[in-house]
């Protein structure tokens, strides 16, 4: 070959890439688009997480036992023992046809409220599990970006949740032996629980960056939760459900609403919680430290922003008493009496926390935040008292979500006290501590009741408020006061009792929230399914729930015990004055032993506690 020819082959260009037709040319894009939310981190996260089996079969047990439950209900509340299927074919086919479709509402609607009450437990302990045992330092420093590791370990507990769902599927076939449900209105249903899943876990990982402790992002997490997915309907899951039950097409009309206000949510949080994941994994307020941090004070000796440890005070239980967010009554009155000014870089909100800052900040915002929940708070007086808002119904439900606040924030105190020291391997150093290892316990239980003052504050308030609007007579204040009491100890001696056997505190969490989440849903569908009427003299029949319900169940012993005094008729009442109804002896007398109940199984789940604990560390 001629020098020429060749010269020329060799300034020829390459030859063209083959093309790419049809779906093929977006493969490089969808390859893309998936290494940007799948990472190594993450499918190691979710084999862990599997490996971890003894949460997850607790949590697929009691939603189980929960969905079961619900059938049988259901069905002895719609077919009971005095009740049998009479009629042509086409009648009995209508009425199983019918119980299906109710029991498929319910599975759901009970599901919808599982998944929400696991979610922020899952995503929460997925986070304070790199804080306390320090190995999110180590993980911020390998070549993984902040959104990887943000899939990796919100994405796996989200996988878990998701799995939850998943393993109570089977209970809903079981719907198939009546006829069956359309499979549209169960894939809407399903489609809006596992959004909801994805917006729970993302709002849960932005409130756990601003979070102290789990118990507090776990308390947040709800309060956000009910005010997004319950209060604010275009967003909520359950109004697709209820929707649904007219047709599936409503549903999915509610869908076009619902899901684009979701995945906002989902965004929102999404940018929040991955700005300020390395905030959350190293267990800093700021992300430039401008002071160095003020250690505990000596003995005697004062510190600005810890109390003095006095020679007479225990030390452990001012460490529980101290370590955290909590804000001490004393200081929020001080507070709120002085005027702002003189602000330093402790009163900011990044430094503070949303609830101290409200509480205590010297801000002039922060003033103003306290005036006007102080005028909202007098407002919302004015109006129970001239019962313009019914002060009974403020008793029964507002008092009722004010205990369920108390029990979760004295619950879950209790459940990470022993089990988070375990975690962070300190409890040998306190357990070599001179003295009998109940002290140690005693000062968990005490550290734990600390943490219920605010929402004891607002019970012994609204109930106040009530009696002033002739809402509930004293007679009533002293028998609610006496279930809180009673309900506490129980909470409390349940979370030490579990903190004490579980290794994580997520274990001992999600155990606490699934146990009373069991015991309050599932003997409400119980006595749902036994709900009878009871003739009263002189009035109409009314429906009423079985007396062992009220024993067993704290908030319908709650409803039960927020009752008046009729002056009219010159005896106890219950319900509004439009539909009064007189109670006696024994109605009110199941209401008083749960909290009886409860306290003696609390003294049995103490002293289990301590003899479990007395054992520990040696074999």
């Amino acid at each position: 070959m001629s020098e020429p020819s060749a010269r020329v082959r060799n300034v020829l260009p390459p030859p063209l890439p083959p093309s790419r037709r049809g779906w093929r040319r977006f493969r490089p894009n969808l390859r893309q688009f998936r290494s940007r939310f799948s990472n190594d981190l993450l499918g190691w996260e979710v084999l862990r997480a599997g490996r971890r089996t003894g949460t997850l079969a607790i949590a697929r047990t009691a939603i189980g036992g929960l969905l079961l439950a619900a059938m049988w209900a259901l069905w002895s509340a719609s077919f009971g023992s005095d009740a049998s299927l009479t009629g042509t074919g086409t009648t009995i086919g209508k009425q199983l046809t019918g119980f299906a479709e109710w029991f498929a509402i319910t599975f759901f609607v009970v599901q919808a409220i599982a998944v929400l009450l696991l979610t922020p437990v899952f995503v929460a302990g997925a986070i304070f599990e790199e804080r306390d045992t320090r190995s999110g330092e180590i993980l911020l420093t390998t070549e993984l970006t902040r959104r990887e590791v943000y899939v990796g370990k919100i994405g796996a507990r989200m996988v878990q949740v998701l799995l939850v769902i998943l393993a109570s599927m089977p209970i809903l076939f079981l719907t198939q032996l009546w006829g069956g449900v359309s499979l549209e209105m169960i894939l809407v249903n399903y489609s809006a629980t596992c959004i909801a899943v994805i917006g729970a876990g993302v709002v849960t990982a932005a409130l756990s960056a601003y979070a102290e402790t789990m118990r507090a992002a776990i308390l947040r997490a709800y309060g956000v939760l009910f005010l997004l997915d319950v209060l604010f309907f275009p967003a909520s899951p359950f109004l697709v459900i209820g929707m649904s039950t007219l047709h599936w097409g409503a549903g999915l009309g509610v869908m076009v609403f619902y899901l684009p206000l979701q995945l906002t949510i989902v965004v929102i949080g999404y940018f929040i919680g991955q700005r300020w994941l390395r905030m959350a994994m190293l267990r800093q307020k700021t992300r430039v430290v401008k002071k160095p941090g003020v250690p505990p004070p000596l003995r005697g000796t004062t510190s600005s922003r810890l109390p003095p440890l006095t020679d007479n005070f225990d030390p452990l239980l001012w460490k529980e008493l101290n370590v955290g967010t909590r804000v001490p009554p004393r200081e929020a009155l001080k507070a709120w009496a002085r005027l702002p000014g003189n602000h330093t870089i402790d009163d900011r909100l990044d430094e503070m926390g949303t609830v101290r800052w409200v509480m205590l900040s010297r801000e002039s915002s922060a003033f103003i935040f306290r005036l006007m929940l102080a005028l909202a708070v007098f407002i919302l007086f004015l109006l129970t008292v001239t019962n313009l808002i019914p002060s009974d119904w403020v008793a029964r439900v507002i008092g009722g979500i004010a205990l369920a606040w108390l029990l979760c924030a004295v619950g879950l105190s209790a459940a990470t006290g022993i089990s988070r020291e375990r975690q962070k391997q300190t409890l040998i150093d306190v357990l070599m501590l001179p003295g009998p290892r109940r002290d140690l316990l005693k000062a968990k239980a005490l550290g734990a009741l600390s943490r219920g003052i605010w929402p004891g504050i607002a019970i012994v308030f609204m109930l106040l408020t009530t009696t002033i609007g002739l809402g509930t007579s004293l007679v009533a204040v002293a028998f609610l006061v006496l279930v809180a009491c009673g309900l506490t100890f129980f909470s409390v001696a349940l979370g030490i009792w579990l903190s004490a056997r579980c290794r994580t505190a997520l274990n001992a969490t999600a155990t606490w929230i699934g146990l009373m989440s069991a015991l309050l849903i599932g003997t409400f569908l119980l006595a749902e399914a036994n709900q009878d009427f009871r003739a009263v003299p002189g009035l109409q029949y009314r429906p009423d729930y079985p007396g062992w319900s009220r024993v067993a169940n704290p908030l319908l012993a709650w409803g039960r015990l927020a009752f008046r005094y009729d002056y009219n008729s010159g005896q106890y009442v219950s319900g509004n004055d439009a539909n009064p109804w007189p109670l006696a002896i024994e109605d009110i007398l199941p209401a008083l032993l749960c909290p009886l109940l409860f306290a003696t199984l609390g003294g049995v789940l103490w002293t289990l506690a301590v003899r479990r604990f007395e054992k520990e560390g040696r074999s």
